[in-house]
């Protein structure tokens, strides 16, 4: 496996953080048409 640069190790960390916080943003405003407000734990119908 080869070294990872500083710069592609921060670049990947900035990407899955973002991600992350995207990915929660389409939870809180979506809900995946199930209205039951911003529930972490329904991903269920």
């Amino acid at each position: 496996m080869s070294h990872m640069s500083l710069l592609e190790a921060f670049f990947w960390a900035i990407v899955v953080v973002f991600g992350i916080i995207l990915f929660g943003f389409i939870i809180e405003y979506k809900d995946f048409g199930d209205g039951g407000g911003d529930d972490w734990g329904d991903f269920g119908g």
